[in-house]
């Protein structure tokens, strides 16, 4: 499933956009001037497909649509409960407040299908501080550590509804709604990504630290997974041997045995190049001739090892196009990435640098990568803003060529939100201009 088209009336009460996506790439850019909203509409989309009503609450507008390639239209609307909530208690009333809601319908062929009320709240068990960076200031009350703004319990969770883990988000969705958001997963790449702040303490933490950690323990998995499949392997090798199965097509010849040795050997180097094997010594194989018992064993001995191997496949794609860019990017420093720091810098004459001793750019770059190559899963579309931060001119030049290869190797979408002609450089087909009110 994909967005085919994005509609939004009476944004800040001013602005009317119409916005088509992905009409020749899998990426569609906005741009235009300083307070069209650019920003405001990856949050709206962001806030309507996760769904997160502290998104599309933080942005005054009348009407959001969004059409899907199965010409169904998800159309959003904020709305005001014309009954206010009275809440009561033992003693006395306490103050009035109105219930915030959002209302969703999809519509198909100009007629309502199915239409929902959106509140977003829950009442968690626990301290909200165990998972989001506030801290109870008073009955009711919590302050926002990144903004110090006091917000009550409800406002907190519904700001915060995008950022608590899975199981504790709003459940009462209906099922229409959970369709559409499980065919298109939403991944939004905000302007604040070098810098994590965490729940329970609101410690800082640098997100390139935690993109290095988070591949650590990625790379890890596969080990461990590639590490059973090789037992399994190797426990059920002689019954396999003996009963002639596991050649596939049937015994291969000495050169196609000789031709794929040698293709795994290749392949174990680039593993190697990519941190995810350790080096090793390989034998070369003796010139002599081979018997039938030999050919059988080696032929199992190679399916064996490319079942193995095939588990790093999708890992070495990506790792090999990061290392790619980021290797054409950085001058005077290096990355290279292992089992055991994830990523890890060093400068030109071979010391050890800390990741957070890059500059701002290269931390930019690096944590952008690694967001799209190893956090979006595929069928995700992806929400950039102002791409640009941070980056020199060539940089931004190159942009738009890296995303289109992530893109087609990843299988994403992506929608953009720039300042900057450098970032669309000679794709301005891509392009969608979003203009102040018409007068």
């Amino acid at each position: 499933m994909r967005i085919r088209n994005i509609s939004i009336q009476g944004l800040f009460g001013s602005y009317n956009h119409e916005i088509p996506l992905f009409q020749r790439e899998p990426i569609t850019i906005i741009h235009g001037p300083n307070g069209v909203g650019k920003t405001s509409i990856l949050k709206l989309v962001s806030g309507t497909l996760r769904p997160s009503l502290g998104l599309l609450r933080s942005v005054p507008f009348a009407r959001l649509a969004i059409r899907l390639d199965d010409e169904s239209v998800l159309e959003v609307k904020p709305a005001v409960s014309k009954e206010p909530e009275r809440v009561v208690s033992v003693k006395r009333h306490t103050a009035v407040r109105q219930k915030r809601i959002v209302h969703f319908r999809l519509l198909r062929n100009d007629q309502v299908e199915q239409e929902f009320e959106f509140s977003g709240v829950k009442r968690l068990q626990g301290r909200l501080d165990q998972w989001l960076p506030v801290h109870q200031v008073g009955p009711d009350r919590w302050l926002d550590r990144r903004t110090d703004q006091i917000l009550s319990y409800e406002d907190t969770i519904q700001f915060f509804s995008a950022d608590l883990p899975e199981e504790l988000r709003e459940a009462d969705l209906p099922g229409w709604l959970i369709e559409i958001q499980k065919g298109i997963p939403i991944h939004f790449i905000e302007t604040q990504r070098l810098l994590n702040i965490k729940g329970a303490d609101s410690s800082q933490e640098s997100t390139v630290k935690e993109c290095a950690s988070e591949l650590t323990r990625r790379i890890n998995e596969l080990l461990a997974h590639s590490a059973t499949l090789s037992q399994k392997l190797e426990r059920s090798f002689p019954t396999r041997l003996i009963a002639g199965t596991g050649t596939g097509t049937g015994p291969l010849s000495e050169d196609e045995i000789r031709a794929k040795l040698n293709a795994l050997d290749q392949k174990r180097t680039r593993l190697v190049g990519a941190g995810l094997l350790e080096p090793s010594h390989e034998p070369t194989l003796p010139a002599k001739r081979f018997d039938e018992t030999t050919q059988r064993v080696l032929g199992v001995y190679i399916q064996d090892t490319e079942q193995k191997l095939a588990v790093f496949d999708d890992m070495l794609r990506r790792i090999e196009l990061i290392r790619s860019i980021v290797d054409s990017r950085f001058l005077q420093k290096t990355i290279s990435i292992n089992r055991v720091e994830g990523f890890s810098a060093r400068t030109r004459d071979n010391r050890p640098l800390e990741l957070s001793g890059l500059s701002s750019g290269e931390q930019h770059e690096l944590v952008l990568l690694y967001e799209l190559l190893f956090r979006a899963k595929p069928g995700t579309m992806i929400l950039i803003d102002e791409p640009e931060l941070s980056l020199h001119i060539a940089w931004q030049q190159k942009f738009l060529k890296d995303l289109l290869q992530i893109a087609k190797l990843a299988q994403l979408t992506a929608l953009v939100a720039t300042h900057s002609p450098q970032i669309i450089h000679d794709r301005w087909d891509l392009t969608v201009e979003l203009l102040g009110p018409s007068r």
